[in-house]
Formats: structure tokens, sequence, C-alpha cells
């Protein structure tokens, strides 16, 4: 054999194994996909189902709160704004509306995400606007999480402002 046969010959070699390599690494790199598709799926599940869980603790929480301070909370609705609180009220009402605010927010960002339905969106909505309906101050609370001391996204404040018309109105 000369030296032209066995450089063909090696060639050859090379390139069968070339293409072995190639379809090996094919086969490796779906593995790969394949499960890293799955781990995002988990991934994806374990996050709804965190999501729903801390939708979950800020409604208990807010239950909570409505149920231990009922009486309180009972002597609020006929006053008219918050000038009229004693400052035991005042303190009650701004818990009360950042306690609300926050689970409209939590809301928000799961319908904004698409894990909360409109149907069930809407309904936190008309409960916010029952809540500005009867409760006082709520201009003032407003005021102080516009000014960033409730730590609420702009995106939030500016949907808040444009969608809660009781809201709109107690602001002009």
């Amino acid at each position: 054999m000369d030296h032209q046969a066995i450089a063909q010959m090696l060639g050859n070699y090379g390139e069968f194994v070339g293409a072995i390599a190639v379809v090996v690494t094919l086969a490796y790199v779906a593995v790969q996909v394949r499960q890293s598709k799955q781990a995002t799926i988990e991934n994806t599940k374990a996050v709804r189902s965190s999501i729903f869980e801390s939708l979950n603790q800020t409604e208990l929480a807010f239950s909570d709160f409505y149920a231990e301070h009922r009486s309180g909370l009972a002597e609020l609705q006929p006053l008219a704004s918050r000038e009229e609180l004693t400052a035991e009220q005042n303190i009650l009402a701004g818990a009360l509306a950042s306690r609300t605010f926050r689970s409209i927010e939590t809301a928000y960002l799961h319908h904004k995400n698409g894990i909360l339905d409109d149907e069930l969106f809407d309904a936190r909505i008309r409960g916010l606007n029952y809540f500005i309906e009867r409760f006082p101050g709520m201009k003032g609370s407003f005021e102080i999480y516009r000014s960033g001391a409730g730590g609420y996204s702009e995106e939030f404040l500016k949907f808040i402002e444009e969608s809660v018309p009781n809201l709109r109105r107690n602001l002009e």
C-alpha cells in the first residue's frame, strides 16, 4: 500500500467516526432538551403553586384581620373623612386600606400573568369598589401608596387609578 491509499483509508475512517460523533452529539442534545423542557414544566408548576399559596395567605391574613377588628371596622363606616377618625380608628383604617391594596395587587399580578381568570379578578375589583365606597380616608391612604410608601409598582398604581372609578372620584 502506498501513502496515498493509506491517507485515503484514514480519511474514510475519520469521516465515519465523525459521522458517528455527530449522531451521538445530536442524541445527547435531544436528551438535554427533553430534560430541560421537563424541568421547565416542573418549575412552572412549582411557581404556580407558590403563587396560589401566596394568594391564599394574603386572603387568610385579610380575613383574620377583618375578623379580629370587626367591631372597630363597623364604627368606621358611617364616618365621611379621615379627619373625623380617632387616632385608633385612623390606624385601623390605614391598616385595612393597606391590606386591601396588597390583596388587590396580588390578584392583579396573578391576573396579569394569566393565573387568575377575568371573572375572579373582576370580582376582586368590585370588592375594592365596595371597600372604597364604605370606608373613610381612601384618598389619604392612596396618596401615601402613590408616593411609594407602600412599595407598589408604578404599573399597579396606574392600573388602580385607571380601573377603579370610585377611587378616581374620591381622589378628585
